[in-house]
């Protein structure tokens, strides 16, 4: 097999950032993961990843907390989604909010899941078996 997709994962506290590196470990996850704690950070490198004409680049999903300063997990799943080549990408919104009102408006955003923090390993390895990454050992 050749080189996996990275995943790309967009959270404001590097804490959480290394729960969900730990996670995607646990599960058995080899796709190497690419982190930003700045949505826009993440955008600009999206926008660059997707201009690659080897498409190992881009990543297969996006893990985004919902609440960041800034710019927060339903505009950068806007964005995302009006971007014209990288519009079908996956993007799942990770976070600690039990508001329904969150997950209905990242949805509409065009989130492909939600998820509650954190979900377990084996939660983790499926979430990602689901998804076009190819990536349990």
């Amino acid at each position: 097999m050749g080189a996996l997709p990275p995943i790309l994962a967009v959270d404001d506290d590097p804490d959480d950032l290394f729960i969900v590196k730990r996670l995607l470990t646990r599960a058995g996850v080899e796709n190497k993961l690419v982190t930003f704690e700045d949505p826009a950070a993440a955008l600009d490198h999206l926008e660059l990843e997707s201009r690659n004409p080897d498409i190992r680049y881009v990543p297969c999903v996006i893990l985004s907390d919902l609440h960041m300063p800034g710019m927060d997990g339903i505009e950068l799943t806007k964005r995302v989604r009006a971007h014209p080549r990288l519009g079908a990408l996956p993007v799942v919104i990770i976070t600690s909010s039990e508001d329904p009102a969150d997950e209905a408006n990242a949805r509409a955003a065009g989130a492909t899941q939600f998820l509650r923090k954190y979900p377990s390993s084996e939660g983790m390895r499926r979430l990602i078996a689901s998804l076009p990454c190819q990536t349990i050992g």
